[in-house]
């Protein structure tokens, strides 16, 4: 099971019945703390007709990295990674993270509280496992954009490291953004 930050949240497999196939991705809420967790529903829209396991959802719950089986045939498993823009919305459609693909089985992904870094284990054919982590490189987003609640962006280049890039985005209800001693409309 993975919770989300403020812990009112989990996700986890089952293979009970109303669910999408083999083992599916489901999530039960609670109110506080103190209370516990309602019945559970699937996550038809992450979940895939053949076999899910390991979901992890990210703090702030937009985020959902999960590892699939993509045929009932198939001997190894890869990570997908489904997002959206707040957590009443659907997840996206799980996305394959090809640069992660493998021929081996990969299991338990972990994301960091920024959802900058992912976490994961190989099991190898040998039987032996690895643990491995990836950097996600580019703009990334932590929490959601609205008129009333900001959105932390970032940008990574490890071929440029030390470099600063500055963006910005503005709704249109202020005068600009002051970086320094110049303002972006």
């Amino acid at each position: 099971p993975s919770l989300t930050g403020d812990g009112l949240v989990v996700y986890f497999i089952t293979n009970r019945i109303g669910g999408p196939g083999q083992s599916g991705v489901w999530t039960a809420t609670r109110p506080n703390l103190a209370s516990p967790f309602g019945g559970p529903t699937p996550v038809m829209e992450v979940s895939n007709p053949f076999a899910d396991r390991d979901p992890f959802i990210s703090f702030d719950g937009l985020t959902l990295v999960s590892i699939a089986q993509v045929s009932s045939t198939a001997r190894t498993s890869d990570l997908f990674v489904a997002r959206r823009t707040n957590r009443n919305a659907p997840f996206s459609t799980p996305v394959l993270i090809a640069e992660l693909q493998s021929t081996q089985f990969t299991l338990g992904p972990t994301l960091t509280f920024s959802a900058t870094e992912l976490y994961f284990t190989r099991l190898f054919t040998n039987g032996s496992y690895e643990h491995m982590y990836t950097r996600f490189e580019g703009l990334t987003a932590v929490g959601p954009v609205s008129t009333t609640q900001p959105m932390s962006l970032s940008y990574r280049d490890s071929a440029a490291a030390g470099l600063v890039y500055v963006g910005a985005l503005s709704l249109g209800t202020t005068p600009g953004i002051p970086i320094g001693t110049r303002t972006i409309p």
